[in-house]
């Protein structure tokens, strides 16, 4: 549940204060030293957990009705349940998240997604769903920052994804800039030639002290390059329908609420922005 610029050492500055540590959840990684890593890496179950609880409980506080939603108590149900199998999918998501790290945020080690397209599932619409759900392995990165004082207490963290999405509903290329397509109908999605990987972000949470320093939007930076390294021309996640203070937040960075098809309910917005090169 991280920006332009020839180095990533100085993503992270705070007031004169130490610079802050970027990491992926499976090993601390000090920016000034990226060179020096080995590519080998450690996974961490209890820091994939502390990641994950601490989205959660921001993302509650912030919109505490979803506490008592049906659904997003049984999504966490769930994700407690079959945490052993979360961390298993991870390891394949997250399988070049330190070689990326170090290559930054305008580079990468993996092949460019630009042309990769797979076949729209026959059938009912559900099947589209479920199909759109799936994760593509490898390209993936959860990122964490730790507060830089004596606590080393998380204070950010986001999970970037990729995902497919039907090619050609969501973006009009009819104007000089790609525009998004607000209203999407299921019928056009059913109509749809083939999937493309798009970027989607799980999650981004920061911690109520560290508000207003930038690291949202840092976090939100590098992984749009990153998206763009891949190859990707647009970018989604969803966000709460009472979560103001988020969709504040992605309107003014350019993305648009659009209606949502895959299952999320009325309580969600599917955001979306196209990604230029």
């Amino acid at each position: 549940m991280f920006q332009p610029g020839s180095s990533p050492v100085d993503l992270f500055h705070r007031d004169g204060q130490a610079d802050l540590k970027l990491e992926t959840v499976r090993k601390p990684v000090d920016l000034a030293d990226l060179a020096d890593l080995a590519p080998s890496v450690s996974f961490e179950f209890l820091e994939l957990w502390e990641q994950y609880t601490f989205s959660t409980r921001e993302i509650v506080q912030e919109v505490p009705s979803m506490a008592v939603e049906r659904n997003f108590i049984v999504q966490v149900l769930l994700q407690l349940t079959s945490f052993p199998t979360t961390f298993s999918d991870w390891n394949n998501y997250e399988a070049c998240a330190l070689q990326e790290l170090e290559a930054g945020p305008k580079g990468t080690v993996l092949e460019s997604l630009s042309e990769d397209r797979a076949e729209l599932p026959e059938g009912e619409a559900r099947e589209v769903v479920l199909e759109c759900g799936k994760m593509i392995d490898s390209y993936g990165l959860s990122l964490i920052i730790r507060d830089p004082g004596e606590s080393k207490e998380l204070i950010s963290a986001s999970v970037l994804r990729v995902k497919r999405l039907p090619e050609g509903c969501h973006i009009s290329d009819d104007m000089e800039e790609p525009s998004v397509q607000c209203t999407v109908d299921l019928e056009v999605v059913l109509e749809a030639g083939a999937l493309e990987a798009v970027a989607y972000i799980e999650s981004i949470a920061v911690s109520r002290p560290w508000r207003g320093a930038g690291l949202a939007s840092r976090l939100l930076n590098f992984m749009e390059d990153k998206a763009r390294a891949w190859g990707l021309r647009l970018i989604a996640l969803h966000v709460h329908r009472d979560n103001w203070s988020a969709l504040r937040f992605y309107e003014k960075k350019g993305f648009e609420v659009t209606s949502d098809w895959l299952g999320w309910g009325d309580k969600f917005f599917l955001l979306l922005k196209p990604l230029e090169n």
